[in-house]
């Protein structure tokens, strides 16, 4: 039985070498996009890191719905979006998921609780913002 090639979801993206480099659903792609969207954010440009995030989570709402990558995708477009409430449910369904991640990959938790600590110190909400440095810190 000849093997069928799974077909290619960043196929027509505006980040194109997603498209030749897509590998199959084994996480290398997966974790390349988020490191350039958090790259991006943290540069300002989260234009480019949303359209990025918005793409890597379809595919991965497709491929794997119940994923923690799922979340942390949610995660990162919240926090390219300026959208404390998106940022928080990613950061929730992580780590609601977080036994099924590995030991490198448990620092996407505390990245996402220092960006929230970051939006609620912003708005001046200084408790809300000690907690999740708290929560940054114990998840590190």
């Amino acid at each position: 039985m000849a093997h069928t090639p799974k077909p290619n979801p960043w196929r027509g993206s505006p980040f194109p070498g997603c498209a030749t480099r897509w590998d199959g659903g084994n996480g290398r792609t997966h974790l390349a996009a988020c490191a350039l969207a958090i790259a991006l954010h943290a540069q300002g440009k989260d234009e480019q890191a949303e359209a990025l995030m918005r793409e890597s989570l379809a595919v991965d709402e497709k491929e794997r719905p119940d994923q923690w990558q799922v979340f942390s995708d949610r995660a990162i477009l919240g926090a390219a979006t300026h959208s404390p409430s998106l940022l928080r449910s990613g950061y929730e369904g992580m780590t609601a998921r977080e036994r099924l991640m590995d030991g490198s990959e448990r620092q996407f938790i505390a990245l996402k609780a220092e960006w929230l600590a970051g939006f609620y110190a912003a708005a001046g909400q200084t408790n809300e913002a000690a907690e999740w440095r708290g929560r940054a810190r114990f998840t590190k």
